[in-house]
């Protein structure tokens, strides 16, 4: 699945996402939630080249086995990459400039509440959404990071 939540821009072939949110599972309803509201605080920012696209990563195996332009026609070059992930953000580093989720363990009760315990809501994840695309304006223009997709992968060998 991959949503986008824009305005209507300039009509620029230049024009990329504000910022890109990954996302799987349960916390794609979240992301989404969050995603409205960074669209709108965007706004303020970029104006109608405002653009928050949420991308659902199910099976990251899956996205790698791709050709290399359809990777790069979903997770475009020069736009920020948030991940979102309650599990754990270790595996998000290969796709995202910054890795949301919850990064330590032990807590027992109902879903909602170790969500808000731990700052995983819509208003936390829309802030941080925000400064992460700000982080990468450069004198107040667009964002622009680089591709995650141009690095090596430099990952250990299987044992046999």
């Amino acid at each position: 699945m991959l949503e986008d939540i824009k305005a209507e821009g300039d009509g620029s072939s230049d024009w990329y996402p504000t910022l890109t949110l990954l996302s799987s599972g349960t916390e794609l309803a979240l992301t989404l939630q969050a995603a409205q509201k960074i669209f709108v605080d965007l706004q303020g920012v970029v104006g109608k080249k405002a653009w928050v696209r949420v991308v659902s990563m199910p099976c990251p195996q899956l996205f790698d086995a791709q050709p290399t332009t359809y990777k790069r026609s979903v997770l475009p070059g020069y736009t920020p990459i948030m991940s979102v992930e309650a599990a754990g953000v270790s595996s998000w580093y290969k796709y995202a400039h910054s890795p949301f989720g919850i990064t330590t363990f032990g807590l027992s009760a109902p879903a909602p509440e170790i969500y808000k315990h731990m700052g995983f809501t819509v208003d936390t994840l829309a802030a941080h959404g925000v400064e992460v695309a700000r982080y990468f304006m450069k004198d107040g223009g667009y964002p622009a990071a680089p591709s995650l997709l141009e690095f090596p992968s430099f990952t250990t060998p299987p044992a046999h």
